[in-house]
């Protein structure tokens, strides 16, 4: 079979093809399951390490105002930190 008839939809996996590569072959929906929960983990525990061992701390983080525009119904959610989606 070399066609679907329904929507496909695939777990996202970041050792699988690109986002772009899964639309090209007519993915409808791509999950990311816990994806974003397991990176923000990781985050955090090697930020926390960092901090522990006496090292500075590099890379973007974002402000308080920008949290509180990613909860704040309505409001311009920046994608990361500062950039419009």
């Amino acid at each position: 079979m070399k066609t679907l008839d329904v929507p496909l939809n695939i777990l996202y996996s970041p050792t699988g093809p690109t986002m772009p590569a899964l639309v090209d072959l007519g993915v409808r929906r791509i999950s990311l399951g816990s994806l974003l929960y397991r990176r923000a983990l990781g985050a955090a525990v090697e930020t926390a390490a960092l901090i522990r061992a006496g090292r500075s701390v590099e890379g973007p983080a974002p402000t308080y105002g920008e949290v509180q525009a990613l909860v704040r119904p309505g409001s311009q959610r920046p994608d990361t930190f500062g950039r419009p989606w």
